[in-house]
């Protein structure tokens, strides 16, 4: 919603969905169906290091892959 003007952005403000802010670097669990972030697992050379498990249904994507798929 950037491009709005920010008039437009204030009226609209209360009806938009929060983004959850999302770091490039970072590594997140998401919830294939509904597209929605379960877990921020932290960086990703720490997420290699760390044995994280995945739920059933979950996929382990970096940030700007999460950027994409939300």
């Amino acid at each position: 919603m950037t491009n709005l003007h920010p008039v437009m952005q204030q009226a609209l403000a209360p009806f938009t969905p929060p983004r959850p802010s999302i770091n490039d670097d970072d590594v997140y669990i998401i919830d294939i169906r509904s597209r929605q972030i379960v877990s921020h697992v932290g960086a990703m050379s720490a997420w290699r290091h760390s044995k994280v498990a995945v739920p059933v249904g979950c996929a382990v994507v970096s940030g700007l892959q999460a950027k994409g798929l939300l």
